[in-house]
Order: C-alpha cells, then structure tokens, then sequence
C-alpha cells in the first residue's frame, strides 16, 4: 500500500476505532455513526467536512470484510464518465428535438450537456 494510501486507510480507522475496538456496544454503533456523520472532521487531504452516514457504514463494512487493507482510499469506478444524463435521455431529447423541428446539428453529439437544458429548448 502506497503512503498516501495508508494515510487514508489510518484516518478511517481511527475514525471508526471506539466501534473497532468494541469500546461502544453494538446496538449503539448506528448512533455513534450518526453522530460522526453530523460533525465536519478535517480529512487526510486537507478538506474539512462531514462524512456522509453512507460513507462511513461503507468504511465500516468494508474493514469488518477485509481489514485494514480495505479501507484504502479508491478512486470512482465511474471517473471521466458522464453520471447525470443517460442513452436514453439523450435519445428522448433528440426525439423531441425533431419533433419541434429543432436542428439537432447544432446539439454537440456528447452527453456533456444536461437533459433538463435541451428538453426546456422546446
């Protein structure tokens, strides 16, 4: 594991320690994860923000399955890929588009530019 990475994983198990070290009872590990969730926490990259309840269940599972090796910090499986407009929406957009006879020419040919702003141009 690279530094940077182990630099990661110590700040998620440092941060979930009083749950790994079985200092809070298991019936309270919800509430302790609520509670981290609801308070900013300066991160290993410098930023200061609140953790999302997702996040550090996650993290949680993820060490309980593989250990400390698991919590390295990973990059978005979806990285350079568009998340918010999909295949369909862009075929739905260009059917309306001919539809009210809008050149679709002039629509770049990426789904780059947002659902919402070329259904509004009909």
């Amino acid at each position: 594991m690279e530094k940077k990475q182990e630099k990661w994983a110590i700040f998620w198990c440092d941060l979930l320690s009083p749950i790994l070290y079985e200092e809070i009872e298991p019936a309270a590990t919800n509430q302790f994860l609520k509670i981290l969730a609801d308070k900013p926490i300066p991160f290993p990259d410098g930023s200061v923000k609140k953790p999302s309840l997702s996040t550090l269940r996650g993290k949680l599972n993820r060490y309980k399955k593989g250990g400390f090796d698991a919590l390295e910090h990973q990059k978005r499986a979806d990285l350079g890929k568009p998340r918010n407009t999909g295949s369909e929406v862009i075929k739905k957009v260009q059917r309306k588009l001919n539809f009210c006879n809008v050149k679709t020419s002039l629509i770049p040919p990426t789904p780059c530019v947002s659902g919402r702003i070329l259904l509004a141009l009909c």
